[in-house]
C-alpha cells in the first residue's frame, strides 16, 4: 500500500502550494495495488482530493519508480480537473479524454477534446501539454476535437488585460504587435 500513500498529482507552478501539505483522499469502486511493481489501478467513479485540488475521472493507474518519480493517466469522459491558484481566488479547471502527468519532465498532457480554463482565459484542442519547468503550453487541433459546432482547430479566448502591467492568466500567449496586411 506505500503507492497509494507515497501518490502526488499534478502540481503544476500557478496551483495552490498549501495543497501539497494536505492530506490526500481516493474513492473509486476498486483498487489493485501491486507493491512489487509499484502501480496502482483505481477504477469506477475515481474522486482524487487534496486541498483544494479534485480530479475525477472513470480510471487512474500510477506508477512509483526506484528514484521517486511517478506517472499518472488518468482516462475518463471526460477526466475533470481543478485546483485554486496560488495567492488567488481563482482556478484552474482542464478536462480531457485522458490526463497524462510524468513528474521527471514535468508535464501535463491533456489529450481528446482537451480543455484548459485558467481565470477567465481558455484553450481548446486535441491536444494541450502544459510544460510546469518552463511554464509553457502547447495547443494542437486535429480531426478528434470536431464536432458540429468546431473545426478541429485551435480555439483560444484571451481577457483583456485590466490596468496597467497585468498579463493574460495563460502565461503562454503573447501576441507581437503587428501591423495588419496592406
Amino acid at each position: 500500500m506505500l503507492i497509494v500513500a507515497s501518490v502526488v498529482v499534478y502540481h503544476p507552478a500557478y496551483a495552490e502550494r498549501a495543497d501539497r501539505e494536505k492530506s490526500m483522499a481516493i474513492d473509486a469502486d476498486k483498487v489493485v495495488v501491486d507493491d512489487a511493481k509499484q502501480t496502482s489501478v483505481f477504477e469506477g467513479r475515481v474522486l482524487f482530493t487534496q486541498g483544494t485540488l479534485q480530479v475525477r475521472a472513470a480510471k487512474v493507474e500510477m506508477k512509483n519508480f526506484r528514484d521517486g518519480a511517478q506517472t499518472v493517466i488518468a482516462q475518463g469522459n471526460p477526466v475533470s480537473f481543478k485546483q485554486k491558484l496560488d495567492q488567488s481566488q481563482e482556478f484552474v479547471e482542464a478536462y480531457a479524454e485522458r490526463v497524462e502527468y510524468d513528474a521527471r519532465s514535468e508535464q501535463v498532457k491533456l489529450s481528446g477534446r482537451a480543455i484548459l480554463r485558467k481565470g477567465g482565459d481558455e484553450v481548446r484542442g486535441n491536444v494541450v501539454i502544459y510544460d510546469a519547468k518552463n511554464e509553457t503550453y502547447q495547443v494542437l487541433g486535429g480531426t478528434a476535437n470536431a464536432s458540429k459546432n468546431n473545426t478541429g482547430r485551435v480555439h483560444i479566448v484571451i481577457q483583456p488585460r485590466t490596468g496597467a502591467g497585468k498579463k493574460s492568466s495563460l502565461p503562454m500567449i503573447s501576441l507581437p504587435n503587428t501591423k495588419p496586411p496592406q
